[in-house]
Parts: C-alpha cells; sequence; structure tokens
C-alpha cells in the first residue's frame, strides 16, 4: 500500500492542502535539524524561525500525519491524573507547576491560531470528564475539589447538571462530571500543518519522505543523521518522535512504550454533544465538531493487550466494534449512524504519564520531546516554546525540570 493510500481514512487530513515541502536534496550540513514533522517539531521550528535561526525539519511521511493527525482534536490542559493524585505524588507546589505548564500551553496554542490566523474549526465551548462509576465520581469529585480549593476553573457538576451538556437522555451509568472550561477542539492536522506553514514563511526547510534510519557522532562534535534521502550533519538534532524515540538509537527504551489509540468519525449526525467529553478515566472520548460528525476514540479495554506494544497503524475490529456499541448504547438516539470512517495511531506512553523534554545527559547536543501519553495537545506550543529558547540562548525554563529526560521513573 502506497504511503497516500495509507492515509486516505485519516479524517483530519480532509482538505489539507500538502505543504510545499523541499524538493532537492538534503543540505550536507546544519545547525539544527529536528526529526518529526507533528506538534512539536513544526512548533519548535516556527519559534526558532521566529528567532531568525531557521531549522532543517525532516518528516518520514508528510506533515502531520503521525499522532498529530490521528488524534481525537483536544486541547485539554491538565495532568492526564486527577490533581488530588497528583498532589500527592509530587506535592502541591510542583503539582500546580505542572497544571500551569499545560494551561501555558493552551494559551500559547490558542494565541498562535490567532495570530497566524489558521482556520483550523477552533471551537472553545469547554469540555467534560464523566464518571461512569461510583469510584471514577469519587476520584473526579476529590480532584475537583482540590482544584477548586486552588482557584482553577473547573467545576463539578452534579448528574442533573450534566443533562444541560447533552442534548439526549443520559446513560444511568453517568452520575456527575468536571467541567473545564478551557479545553478547546481543533483539527490537530490543520492546526500543526498551518504552524508549519508559518515556520517555511520565516526560512525553516521542510523535507517530507526523510526517514530518519541512525544517528552517529562525528569526530568534530556534530551529529551525522543518516536518511533515506541521504545524510546530514547537525550541530544539534531534536527528536519530535513520541512514540517512535526509542526506535531511533535505541533512545529512551524502556521510558517509552508504544500505544495504538482506536478512533472512527461517524457521519454528520444529530445534534447530541455539546462539549468534548471522556468517560470511564479516559478510556473512552469523544466529541461532535461543525459538520456534525462525531469523532470516538478508547476502548482498549476490548482486548487483552489493551492495544500496548504496537507500532503498525491497523484496525482491530474488537476495539472499532466495542467503541460503536458505547455510542449507541449509551445513546440510543445514535442508533444506526454511519461510521464515515475509521483509524488507528500511535501514542507514546511514558512510565510516570508525563512527557520528556530537553537534552539527554552527556549529550547536550541531542534533545528529545517524546512520551505525551495521549495529552499533546496541551503541551506542544509550550514544549516548542521551551526548547526553542533552550536551544536558541541556552536558558532553560525552570518547569522544564519536571519532565527531563533522566528523573526517576516508578518501578526504576
Amino acid at each position: 500500500m502506497s504511503a497516500s493510500a495509507a492515509l486516505q481514512p485519516l479524517h483530519w487530513l480532509r482538505g489539507v492542502e500538502p505543504l510545499p515541502a523541499e524538493a532537492g536534496p538534503l543540505p550536507q550540513r546544519a545547525d539544527l535539524v529536528i526529526v518529526g514533522g507533528g506538534y512539536v517539531g513544526n512548533s519548535v521550528a516556527y519559534w526558532l524561525a521566529k528567532r531568525g535561526l531557521p531549522a532543517i525539519v525532516l518528516e518520514r511521511r508528510g506533515i502531520a500525519t503521525g499522532a498529530t493527525g490521528r488524534n481525537a482534536g483536544f486541547i485539554a490542559p491538565g495532568l492526564g491524573m486527577a490533581f488530588a493524585e497528583a498532589v500527592q505524588r509530587y506535592g502541591r507546589e510542583a503539582a500546580i507547576e505542572r497544571l500551569q505548564f499545560t494551561r501555558r500551553g493552551r494559551d500559547l496554542a490558542l494565541g498562535l491560531i490567532e495570530e497566524l490566523g489558521i482556520d483550523c474549526d477552533l471551537e472553545t465551548q469547554g469540555g467534560l470528564t464523566i464518571a461512569s462509576s461510583p469510584e471514577e465520581w469519587a476520584s473526579l469529585r476529590a480532584g475537583g475539589e482540590a482544584l477548586q480549593r486552588e482557584g482553577f476553573p473547573q467545576r463539578l457538576l452534579s448528574r442533573e447538571e450534566l443533562r444541560e451538556h447533552v442534548a439526549a437522555e443520559l446513560p444511568e451509568r453517568f452520575l456527575g462530571a468536571l467541567y473545564n472550561p478551557e479545553t478547546a477542539l481543533v483539527n490537530p492536522a490543520k492546526l500543526s500543518s498551518g504552524v508549519a506553514r508559518a515556520a517555511q514563511r520565516l526560512g525553516a526547510r521542510i523535507f517530507t519522505g526523510a526517514e530518519v534510519f541512525a544517528l552517529t557522532n562525528l569526530p568534530d562534535g556534530r551529529i551525522a543523521v543518516e536518511t533515506s534521502r541521504g545524510e546530514i550533519a547537525a550541530g544539534r538534532v531534536l527528536l519530535a518522535t513520541n512514540a517512535w524515540t526509542p526506535l531511533i538509537a535505541g533512545l529512551l527504551k524502556g521510558r517509552i512504550a508504544p500505544v495504538r489509540g482506536q478512533i472512527f468519525a461517524t457521519e454528520p449526525a444529530p445534534r447530541v454533544f455539546l462539549r468534548g467529553m471522556s468517560t470511564n478515566w479516559g478510556y473512552e472520548y469523544w466529541s461532535q465538531r461543525g459538520d456534525g460528525a462525531i469523532v470516538l476514540g478508547g476502548a482498549r479495554w476490548a482486548v487483552a493487550d489493551r492495544d500496548e506494544g504496537y507500532y503498525a497503524e491497523e484496525l482491530r475490529p474488537e476495539i472499532q466494534d466495542a467503541l460503536y456499541a458505547f455510542l449507541t448504547g449509551c445513546f440510543p438516539v445514535l442508533a444506526g449512524v454511519r461510521v464515515a470512517r475509521r483509524w488507528s495511531g500511535i501514542m507514546g506512553f511514558s512510565l510516570d504519564s508525563y512527557p520528556f523534554i530537553g537534552p539527554l545527559p552527556g549529550r547536550e547536543r541531542l534533545l528529545v520531546a517524546a512520551g505525551f501519553t495521549g495529552h499533546g495537545g496541551p503541551y506542544w506550543a509550550v514544549a516548542g516554546q521551551c526548547l526553542a529558547e533552550l536551544i536558541a540562548t541556552g536558558h532553560a525554563d525552570p518547569a522544564l525540570r519536571h519532565y527531563a529526560v533522566d528523573r526517576a521513573l516508578p518501578g526504576s
């Protein structure tokens, strides 16, 4: 199957014009090579080009065709766990700093959309985390109450209040929700492509069809980047490659694991959902977009291995069937709605649910941005800005200490 044929089912790529990527040979040398043309790679390229430091971006397929163009389109500030749990694990100040980092990321993303005039189907109605069991409701309440005590804008909703956000009868198992007014929805492929175009206008050079095979240290301190389009000697290399990072020179092996996410998009349906939503501890997540299409992902519980450990972007009927059963079983008004497109994407999960952002210890010329654990939406813009500042000035944002590559991990 050709690369273009493999990308046909991707919902977010519809109508996205391919970037005018570089057609000639790779340059022999570059100050910085960014591997990965997704959310983070394009963000770093943009922030650096804005400083007058254009980089070389290498992407093995097309821009935003990896996890960036295969997710559910959420930009939802948060910690990937209940705030109360994060406080218990990391301490109050560290939990707040981590949460504020994702809020910075959300604000930067929305600022870029406005500044660059990117048409990415932005919706800013907020999002809901819905409890579908007494245990989940207890966790949400504890987290929500802790957030409210700290002055964050999240608000707990009773089952009756939740009814106001869903234009259909609620399933009995939905007990209440935590409302986050800062959650936004986007077409991620349009958004990341828009940032990449802005980086190009400022001088960044983007090479697609350039798969990176190996990195080798050269005698002069540079790094030889071996690709399917030739070799380039780089002063620095940033691997914005998320789950694929361990496959390049074994970096972060044992610290990042691939997890496959399955998603579908329906044909336009009657309006039922007024916000982006998730439930069942994040195992199901969905939204209904402006055109009426419902985008739903998750249900990894439907297979024994939870779809973990795979790099092949393939579909599993058990998961796809479970997703459809969830949608139509919880909301019978949608019985008979047809699925228009199905796809999967590979996420990079870290052992503590937080990304790695920064240089490799002992190899300061090599930086990574990986392990976003299915939560890259609120991170990419701020991670890109921080990495660009580090590369340009040597100054590391204090928040990056939470995402250090060599931090201690559970079980390590």
